[in-house]
């Protein structure tokens, strides 16, 4: 099925008018449902689709993917770490996104379970603001008319929660961005597809989360979060400047989704409501650290501080869709690598 989307408010998308926007992460799950999207729209005369190698196989099919689509695609390497490739890669563009990768750089320093965790997530967090300090200040200097990034709230600020370190530096960068340039920011809910991976039911078919009963956690699916993005570029600077856009399909309980488990693999999942400190002590790299994820998103769902939309935005993907989607992929025995499209139709606003 054909990706498509419209503007935020239903109307026309605009003419590209020689349009250049530099999508960063494009091989990646985030940064390719944003090329994809943006591919599909005509948008822009030219998508520069960054990658730290441009001759991998990835880079290549998302390259093919997005000219199947009709967009005129170049292919640029640039790491986020250099500041001449990054300086190469924005020079001339009109229009640029951003998505920042914690995890990768949390296990490459060093990522042990525990409390011991957070040293190497405070060193993540150092580089990752550096990253999008870099991107905001050469966005600046090429005064790009509108640039999005993929952000998240300020959990110390909100909350008090000092230890959730790839919120903290995606919220510093989104304040950076919002001082220098003009930009939006456009936070992902909890994929659904991390179900597949880092947060799965245990061999004894039991999926131990620190939840409770209510209220369920934003989610939404990652091969849609391109669809707010393009909505965003579509409407523009006047609109959704120092604004903020929250990707999410549905609100889901710890329950729904065992019971979306069990319906997609045929057999029973159970749901274990564990403690915070359970869960803290799993045993996995980052285990301590989304265990206080945990805890602040119930606290902000609670009180839905976080998620409050500017404006609606909500991608059709629902539950039962992503549900239908992991019965497809578990035929296909793609499960184990988390390999999720799901079913993707229109971005829809209220």
């Amino acid at each position: 099925m054909a990706i498509s989307c419209t503007c935020l408010d239903g109307g026309e998308a605009p003419q590209s008018h020689g349009h250049v926007c530099t999508v960063f992460g494009a091989t990646g799950l985030q940064g390719g449902s944003v090329a994809r999207y943006l591919a599909e729209s005509g948008l822009f005369a030219e998508l520069r689709l960054v990658s730290r190698d441009i001759s991998k196989e990835s880079a290549l099919a998302i390259k093919a993917e997005c000219e199947a689509k009709g967009a005129k695609v170049t292919l640029v390497c640039a790491n986020l770490d250099d500041e001449v490739s990054m300086d190469a890669a924005l020079a001339g563009a009109t229009h640029s996104f951003l998505v920042t990768n914690w995890w990768e750089l949390f296990f490459a320093n060093g990522a042990v379970p525990g409390v011991e965790g957070f040293v190497a997530g405070k060193k993540a967090q150092a580089i990752e603001e550096a990253q999008g300090y870099r991107w905001v200040d050469l966005c600046k200097k090429h005064a790009l008319e509108f640039v999005v990034y993929s952000g998240l709230c300020d959990a110390e600020k909100l909350s008090g929660f000092k230890n959730i370190y790839h919120f903290q530096g995606k919220a510093k960068i989104e304040e950076y961005m919002w001082a220098n340039v003009k930009g939006c920011s456009v936070r992902a809910g909890c994929y659904m597809e991390n179900f597949l991976g880092m947060i799965r039911p245990q061999p004894d078919g039991t999926l131990a989360l620190p939840l409770g009963d209510k209220p369920g956690l934003p989610m939404v699916s990652i091969a849609e979060y391109g669809g707010p993005v393009c909505g965003v570029f579509k409407e523009g600077a006047d609109v959704w400047a120092g604004k903020v856009v929250n990707a999410v399909s549905q609100y889901c309980t710890g329950q729904e989704f065992v019971d979306a488990w069990s319906k997609a693999i045929g057999k029973e999942v159970k749901y274990f409501a564990c403690p915070i400190e359970m869960y803290a002590g799993f045993g996995f790299p980052g285990d301590a650290e989304l265990a206080e994820m945990f805890v602040f998103l119930r606290w902000t769902m609670c009180r839905r501080k976080t998620w409050r939309l500017e404006r609606s935005c909500t991608p059709r993907e629902s539950l039962a869709r992503w549900r239908s989607s992991l019965k497809r992929t578990r035929r296909r025995r793609l499960i184990s690598n988390g390999d999720i499209t799901g079913v993707v139709t229109r971005v829809t606003g209220s």
